[in-house]
């Protein structure tokens, strides 16, 4: 443990860094540091061994300084102690002719926080940060109010995050006496981050309603799922920006992903990430002339040409979608019976059915001339109604059918 000891001569007071080792039997009476630490004649004081265990930094206005008190550097071996002959200067970027003090790293977000009285500030010595590292520190920015106040502020540490040095410190003040310092914590409370978002068309820009947004961050967890609303935007809040990558899916479209770079400045609390479009998926090419389909699903009560209610969403769905999405489309309805009862009872109860079938269509808004009805009876079968003879159940139901044939556009 490195501590500051201070003497008094008579009206003279010193300070010095000394050395304490701990053992079994307690922690050891404190050793004075050579002069690469105490230079004669100066005052040396507030040690800080960096985390790595390289490096202790103190204060001290010992002769080779900038003016005043300045804050110094030196190595440590792999057992802590100070290596002769090592110490040196942060230098100009750090230092000013009057007095830096008490340094503290936060490693947590490589910063360098310590007190001064030779920047502009609040009052007299104020907190400064520098960001970097040993022999790389960036100029020193006043840390504000309310750390900072009109009169002395020195002795900082905290247990905040990378991302809010502030989030938990403790630090000394005089704000609130007319002698001495008095202990004071602070804590920042970071505010929430809006993200929101907006999935369009790729081709048109318009916004796309019901697309489905999934959002991960630069550790791949998925931090947020989203539908979009008719204005196709979507939103979440969260603690910290990020390194986003926005996925999204809707029907009709194919799928994309964008990455959007995170916000850097803690004060911003909105981040509007990249906007994502989606390329519509190309619809299939109409169906060939001759091109014979098989209506599945479709049903008719035994031995009559009523169709059965279970079967009008087949119809919708197979036939009703297609002819209006090619207008131009006339079709041929076939009805198909198998083998059973005699031929002309056969033809006329399939024509029945296409019948039946057109005028189904008819009434879901088809023109009757896009449409012409059709009965095979047993003609056309597709299976073998009997195998050696004997009957052929499943090739039966297989030969009872009906079918669409495009005619022509």
């Amino acid at each position: 443990m490195y501590l500051t000891r201070w003497t008094i001569a008579g009206t003279k007071k010193s300070a010095a860094l000394y050395k304490s080792k701990k053992s079994n039997n307690g922690w050891g009476d404190p050793v004075l540091l050579d002069s690469t630490i105490n230079m004669s004649g100066s005052n040396t004081q507030q040690p800080f061994v960096m985390p790595d265990g390289k490096y202790l930094l103190f204060s001290s206005n010992r002769e080779g300084g900038f003016g005043g008190f300045d804050l110094w550097q030196a190595r440590l071996d792999n057992e802590g102690n100070v290596i002769s002959g090592t110490a040196e200067n942060l230098g100009a970027n750090i230092n000013t002719k009057f007095d830096e003090q008490a340094p503290y790293y936060h490693s947590a977000s490589s910063t360098l926080v310590f007190s001064s009285n030779g920047y502009v500030g609040m009052g007299g010595f104020d907190f400064y940060s520098s960001k970097g590292s040993i022999n790389n520190w960036s100029k020193p920015v006043n840390m504000g109010y309310p750390l900072n106040s009109v009169k002395d502020d020195i002795y900082f540490t905290t247990n905040g995050g990378a991302k809010n040095i502030l989030g938990d410190v403790m630090f000394s003040s005089d704000r609130e006496s007319d002698c001495c310092l008095d202990m004071f914590v602070l804590t920042k409370e970071r505010p929430i981050k809006n993200i929101i978002g907006v999935v369009v068309d790729c081709e048109t820009n318009q916004p796309i309603k019901g697309a489905k947004v999934e959002i991960t961050n630069s550790s791949r967890n998925i931090v947020s799922s989203n539908t979009t609303g008719t204005d196709g935007s979507y939103g979440f809040t969260i603690d910290d920006f990020d390194n986003f990558t926005s996925s999204a899916s809707a029907e009709g479209y194919h799928s994309n992903s964008v990455q959007t770079s995170a916000i850097t400045n803690d004060e911003i609390t909105n981040q509007t990430l990249n906007v994502l479009c989606l390329q519509k998926i190309p619809p299939p090419p109409p169906p060939k002339v001759d091109t014979v389909v098989v209506m599945d699903n479709i049903y008719f009560e035994f031995n009559k040409a009523t169709i059965l209610p279970e079967s009008y969403a087949a119809i919708d769905e197979q036939i009703v979608t297609m002819m209006n999405k090619y207008p131009t489309m006339v079709i041929e309805i076939g009805g198909h019976t198998d083998s059973k009862g005699n031929d002309a009872y056969n033809m006329k109860l399939s024509q029945a059915r296409a019948e039946a079938v057109k005028k189904y269509l008819e009434s879901k808004g088809i023109a009757s001339e896009r449409m012409v009805a059709v009965g095979y009876g047993e003609t056309k079968p597709i299976a073998p109604n009997e195998i050696n003879g004997k009957d052929n159940p499943e090739g039966r139901k297989k030969n009872r059918r009906t079918e669409f044939k495009v005619l022509h556009y």
